[in-house]
């Protein structure tokens, strides 16, 4: 998820809360004077969803749904309740502007960071050359924008602190583990000039409470090694076992916003390649033999990329309809949906703050310019207007069209601080087992019935499942690989923080399995086509199930060049027959693999992660499964032991 491709959204209107009141006797009345508000917050869809007839900024919202919203009024009580207050929110993105009105309120004098200077301020270039948004400042704002200011709307947090650390790109390196809080771990294993520069950036991150990532990579090629140590995950496990004085710090990354396609996405050779999987589809004749034209089928997957796992929670996005937002990844990976919208002109998006003044940000007076021309300004009359200067913003400095997985994951952060104001004795496993437990079960129908996401192989009349629907597992967790445990509820999540209880199974340390009984390789009966599976089992002994990371080594002994996108990664808990698709096939790594293609008696590490069997008993035996789909007639008889080799399922703690 390039952060050059998010598009960032916003909505509002100007409203002041006038309160009137009578006096006694005398025919003696008083005035109340103007209660403090956000002018914008009115027209702000996540924080308060009224249905289709809000005013919101964009032309049409008559899909909104009533109560599709963060359900966060009753635990801010306008100000006067639980609102983030002591908690700090780190913003690691492009940058952040620390003096923009809102938010500069929050921003934590001296303790924000930019890389390319070595200063304490991460604010983007007045100079730059382009006019685009500045993507940590709308990250900000969602998550804590000052609330009850008479100025834009709010963030989920209005009185949390805020720190930028930027501008940080997609590459691992020093300066991304300081961003996530392992200064005291790096700054004893670096030296040179990555000991200067840890030693200039200090202790900046050891008091963040949460960190947010609106940002991730797109990877199209399944060669890359997603064993190999990287900075972020070193990071935030160093991070979630000392920050916050050994309660953990609290880590979330958008989920990304290749849904439906990718504009570009990382190969083995370091180059990178256009995706976009329904035209790949039709290119190669094979769209028919998809359900619903693939309409339904992610095609980039949360589990492309592993770095940060399990301590990163993924976000995905939805929209104001209760839907998932058309461009939110799916994935066993993602763990909760925030709010993201759609973008902003047609349907709406997020309300949030956007670069200071008219000749910058998403609210420029160029885009504005060019939103009349395409609407007509009749259209931009109807709603409120936030795509340049005008009567709601008349200094540009807020806009309508923050949207992604990007917005969804800082109202998360913004959620969590409440939870941490009401009880900042909560640890990472705390947060993590909260909000998945109070997470609410949306879009009922979502790859079931008529929205059954299959492929069915040339030939074959049975169809093969993509896509599972919700499921409740043995634990009484709901799960869908769109929406992770569900949307995101700051009420439900906030009560429940502060009378909470660990759950019984708690445990530290993490536990692996062994393998159980021989390698196993079969066909499926001819009416699914020539589609080869090969198995082997593990078993555990005891326990209680966090999130599972899946590790496998898989050699293609086939005597064909295999496009690796054409394989169907699969964990079953045999004990309960509960099945989580790790990997789906025919995502990006089908586009990918026609490049990448897996050479005959080549070797791949695979490494991925579920949280569908998150507080399961553990006790038993699991399958791993690899599906070939692609194959000829009992291709099954190539396999052998050396095949599938090592296969080790870890649960982190619960």
């Amino acid at each position: 998820m390039d952060q050059e491709k998010i598009i960032f959204r916003l909505s509002a209107v100007a409203m002041l809360l006038v309160v009137a009141g009578c006096g006694g006797g005398g025919g003696t009345s008083s005035v109340t004077p103007p209660v403090a508000t956000d002018p914008l917050a009115a027209y702000a869809w996540h924080l308060n969803n009224t249905g289709p007839s809000q005013t919101v900024s964009a032309i049409d919202n008559s899909g909104a749904v009533a109560g599709m919203d963060a359900n966060v009024a009753s635990v801010h009580q306008e100000g006067a309740g639980i609102t983030g207050k002591g908690i700090t929110i780190a913003v690691i993105d492009s940058g952040l502007e620390i003096g923009h009105e809102d938010l500069s309120p929050n921003v934590l004098a001296g303790k924000s960071f930019n890389f390319l200077n070595n200063s304490a301020d991460p604010s983007p270039s007045r100079t730059r050359t382009d006019n685009l948004a500045d993507h940590g400042t709308g990250v900000a704002g969602v998550a804590a924008a000052k609330g009850w200011n008479n100025l834009g709307s709010r963030g989920l947090a209005p009185n949390a602190s805020l720190v930028g650390f930027a501008p940080l790109g997609l590459v691992t390196n020093v300066a991304e583990g300081l961003s996530f809080g392992a200064h005291a771990d790096l700054v004893t294993a670096v030296s040179g000039a990555d000991l200067v520069l840890a030693n200039t950036f200090g202790t900046r991150a050891d008091k963040v409470d949460i960190f947010n990532y609106s940002a991730g990579g797109d990877y199209a090629s399944p060669q890359l090694d997603p064993t190999t140590p990287d900075y972020r995950t070193i990071a935030a496990e160093y991070g979630t076992t000392n920050l916050r004085a050994g309660k953990g710090a609290i880590y979330f990354q958008a989920a990304g916003n290749e849904f439906q396609s990718s504009v570009e996405a990382a190969l083995q050779g370091g180059g990178v390649i256009p995706v976009d999987c329904v035209s790949t589809y039709v290119a190669d004749g094979i769209l028919g033999r998809f359900s619903n034209s693939a309409a339904g089928h992610s095609c980039l997957d949360t589990n492309y990329e592993t770095q940060g796992q399990p301590f990163f929670m993924k976000v995905a996005a939805i929209a104001a309809n209760g839907k998932a937002s058309s461009y939110s990844s799916a994935g066993a990976s993602n763990w909760v949906t925030g709010f993201g919208g759609e973008f902003g002109t047609d349907n709406p998006a997020i309300v949030s703050t956007d670069d200071t003044g008219c000749d910058l940000g998403q609210n420029n007076v160029a885009n504005q310019a060019s939103l009349v021309a395409r609407y007509a300004d009749a259209a931009l009359k109807l709603v409120a207007n936030l795509f340049g200067q005008s009567k709601q913003d008349p200094t540009c400095n807020y806009t309508g069209t923050m949207n992604g997985t990007s917005a969804a994951t800082p109202s998360l952060s913004g959620i969590t601080a409440l939870m941490l104001e009401v009880n900042p004795g909560l640890t990472w496993q705390d947060v993590k087992y909260i909000l998945a437990k109070t997470a609410r079960q949306v879009d009922a129908g979502i790859a079931a019935g008529a929205q059954t996401v299959t492929y069915t192989p040339v030939g074959a009349t049975q169809a093969l499942v993509l896509s599972d629907p919700w499921v409740t597992n043995q634990a009484g967790f709901h799960f869908q690989a769109r929406y992770g445990f569900g949307l995101a509820d700051a009420a439900a999540a906030v009560t429940m923080a502060k009378t909470y209880t660990a759950p019984t199974g708690r445990r530290v340390t993490s536990l692996t399995s062994s393998l159980s009984g021989a390698f196993s390789a079969s066909n499926l009966p001819v009416s699914a086509g020539n589609v080869a599976v090969i198995a082997q089992n593990a078993t555990f002994l005891a326990g209680v199930s966090g999130p599972i990371q899946v590790d496998l080594t898989l050699t293609n002994t086939t005597g064909r060049a295999i496009n690796p996108g054409t394989l169907q990664f699969e964990l079953t808990n045999s004990a309960t027959g509960e099945r989580s698709i790790l990997l789906p096939a025919y995502g990006g790594w089908y586009v990918g693999g026609q490049t990448d293609l897996m050479l005959a008696n080549a070797q791949q590490k695979f490494r991925f992660f579920t949280n569908a069997f998150y507080g399961d008993n553990l006790n038993g035996t699991w399958t791993v499964k690899v599906k070939v789909l692609d194959g000829p007639a009992n291709e099954s008889s190539t396999f052998n032991a050396s095949t599938l080799t090592g296969v080790t399922l870890t649960s982190y703690s619960i």
